[in-house]
């Protein structure tokens, strides 16, 4: 085999894998950014439910202790929609 044909051969398949990569890149950023919306959003919310509770230091306690929790949580409901909106997507492109 020659040199140039080895040569367009190899660019042929990094054009390939390249482009089976990219959408998987795409989707994996998607998910974080939606995971971090999630995470802060809800990090907020559970800041300001948390700090209904106690008095003085419990109350920043409180208040910490919510946004904490609504951040894992918002987050980790976050990323599950998003996967699942992917397998949804990528099910339809299939047929």
């Amino acid at each position: 085999m020659s040199s140039p044909a080895q040569a367009t051969r190899l660019a042929a398949v990094a054009l390939l894998l390249a482009a089976c990569a990219s959408p998987g890149e795409r989707h994996r950023e998607r998910i974080l950014q939606q995971e971090a919306a999630g995470a802060i959003l809800c990090g907020i919310i559970g800041g300001v439910i948390g700090h209904q509770f106690g008095d003085g230091r419990g109350q920043t306690a409180m208040t910490v202790l919510g946004a904490a929790t609504g951040a894992l949580i918002g987050g980790s409901l976050a990323r599950e929609r998003a996967i699942s909106r992917h397998e949804r997507e990528a099910a339809y492109r299939a047929f």
